[in-house]
């Protein structure tokens, strides 16, 4: 039997919706201090100042709650995304937008500090693919706009697997960054920038070039 991942029940009150964001912070801050070994649910418990049972009462197990911690940090990043459909970011060239766009970004996750081991928990649930299957597509549909608004040529179907591709740089940026030493992190951000605007001009150039 598959087990169960979801939330055993969404809170609606402010009172329970408080509690779940006190467990899913506790998680966040024990992934911080301690590392992935440190998340166990009386841990989490402690952390949250709340009962063991109480986290069980929101989450048949600790996957659950990686996967609910997941998706509320690829909430946090998508939400840099709506930023950049007003001013300033509206007025730049291409370059600069997407120069931009990944500083943003990149700030968003080095804010939350938590990459190494959310790569390390990734090989223990594989359930969290599955959400960042449904994030990347969000991204990529995102950053189709973008480019869309930038005139860049092709199908929507093309410049959706363009969108898709840049999203695989930044995953295996991810996967770099945990394997390395936090003072190499600066070289490797610069190195993915480099990767994804030389992507998006080989891009442009050789579409527009046979236009």
């Amino acid at each position: 039997m598959k087990e169960k991942i979801q939330p055993r029940k969404q809170p609606s009150q402010t009172r329970s919706r408080e509690r779940v964001e006190k467990i899913i912070s506790a998680t966040y801050a024990l992934l911080q201090e301690q590392g992935l070994a440190a998340v166990t649910t009386v841990h989490i418990a402690k952390k949250a100042g709340v009962s063991v049972g109480s986290v069980y009462q929101y989450f048949p197990n600790k996957k659950a709650i990686f996967v609910s911690l997941y998706n509320e940090y690829l909430k946090d990043i998508r939400s840099i995304l709506d930023d950049f459909d007003n001013e300033p970011y509206t007025s730049m060239g291409w370059e600069a937008f997407f120069v931009s766009l990944h500083s943003k970004l990149s700030e968003k996750e080095n804010e939350q500090n938590i990459l190494p081991e959310l790569e390390q928990a990734f090989h223990l649930y594989p359930e969290m693919r599955e959400v960042d299957i449904d994030h990347s597509n969000v991204i990529s549909e995102r950053i189709v706009n973008f480019l869309s608004r930038y005139d860049f040529p092709g199908s929507k179907e093309k410049l959706t697997r363009l969108s898709h591709f840049i999203y695989s740089i930044n995953g295996g940026f991810w996967d770099f960054r945990s394997k390395i030493s936090s003072k190499y992190h600066g070289e490797a951000n610069g190195w993915e920038l480099a990767a994804i605007m030389g992507v998006l001009t080989h891009y442009r150039n050789s579409l527009s070039n046979n236009a």
